[in-house]
This record gives C-alpha cells, structure tokens and sequence, in this order.
C-alpha cells in the first residue's frame, strides 16, 4: 500500500452505528485544525431518512412543500404505496384512517388509492415495526381482525408501527421477488458518486401470494 493511500484510510472513520451531538463536535472541530478532512459513514440527525417512518414522514414533508408536486396534485403515495403510522403509545395511534382504508379497498372502493388496482384485489398489507431491520417483525396480513389483534397483541413500550399496502404483483426474477443494492457516496457539499458493480437480493422460495411461507416476500440476506 502507498503511503497516499494509507493516509485515505486514515482519514476515514467507520462506524456500524452514529454518533452522537459530541462526536459530530470533534470531527468539526478536528476538520478545521488539518488540511485532510476526517470522513465519516453516517450522516448526523439520520434517523429521518434511514428509519422507515422518519423516511414517510420526510417523503411527505416534501411533496407537500414541492410546488410542481403540487401542481400536479403529486403526492408522497404515488411514489410509495400507502401507508399508515401507528404509535400504540399514543392515545391518537392513527390506526382508524388505517381502518377505513382498509374496508373501502375491501369494497372495491379504490377512488382514494393511488396504489394501481392491480396490487389490491387480495387487500394484503404489511405490518413493520419502525426500527427494526434484517426483515425482522415484518408480518403479512389480509384479514383486518388478524392485522388489529397482532397491533393490540404488542407491548406498548414497541412504538411506531409501519401499515403499508402490500405490492401484490412485484416484478419478478425467475419467480422469485428481488431487490437491487448499490453503494453511494454522498459529500457533505451533496457531491454524489456511484459505485457502479451492484449486487440483486432474491426470496429464498417462488413467489406467490397463497404460500404460507413469509420467506417468498422477503430478500434480506440476513434470512
């Protein structure tokens, strides 16, 4: 290894998880004492667009202030599908317009729904908790008792629940669901560069919406 490059990697900090208000201080601080800048993997305050119900919230804080979104009566769930943020620590836990979504798709009633027919005939739906990752608590449902007695089944301490209408008909690869994952670098100037080799997740069975099997909707790797 070069000595240029040894002092690339010196300068770069990764961490699994972020940091606190105190650390962000002393990479401030060091970056304006030295010429080489300190990097660092995460970004600080990130929670609003790496946890799932921060990411809703962002997406729909944006479509609303964004006047061409506006003018063309865009909104955050004609690029997501639609979906619901339940707080069951809360006394306004958001679960009613949840409800009354979900009986009116029940009913064929889709004048609201931005999400396209095609993915409501079965009215399947996906319950996550907030932070969690890896694919874990995610739970698939139908049937709206089955959806109200997993929610009331959870301790009230568990937080932000994510109700998020389910893609019936995905895109597939020989049969099977997929995701596609590439790496990024973002600057603190909102420089960006991509890393062109990437990398597709698959289920780990054939898809299909009457399997019983919870792993033909998921292709996190770590299941």
């Amino acid at each position: 290894m070069c000595s240029e490059d040894a002092i690339d990697l010196a300068n770069f900090l990764f961490r699994p998880v972020n940091f606190g208000p105190s650390g962000y201080s002393k990479i401030d601080t060091r970056n304006k004492c030295v010429d080489d800048l300190l990097v660092f993997n995460h970004f600080e305050v990130l929670r609003d667009i790496c946890t799932k119900s921060g990411l809703i919230c962002s997406l729909e804080h944006y479509y609303k202030h964004n006047k061409e979104a506006r003018a063309a009566n865009y909104t955050i769930f004609d690029t997501t599908p639609t979906t619901y943020l339940v707080n069951l620590g809360l006394s306004d836990t958001g679960l009613n317009p949840f409800i009354n979504r979900f009986k009116e798709i029940a009913k064929s009633n889709t004048r609201k729904e931005r999400t396209p027919m095609k993915h409501c005939h079965e009215n399947i739906w996906l319950i996550k908790p907030e932070n969690a990752n890896q694919g874990r608590g995610i739970e698939i449902f139908k049937n709206l008792k089955d959806i109200q007695q997993f929610l009331f089944s959870q301790p009230l301490t568990s937080g932000t629940w994510v109700l998020q209408k389910y893609i019936e008909k995905p895109l597939c690869y020989k049969m099977r669901k997929f995701d596609i994952r590439i790496w990024a670098l973002v600057t603190n100037s909102f420089e960006i560069y991509i890393y062109k080799p990437g990398y597709l997740r698959t289920s780990s069975s054939d898809y299909s919406l009457h399997s019983k099997d919870n792993y033909v909707h998921l292709t996190n790797q770590c299941l």
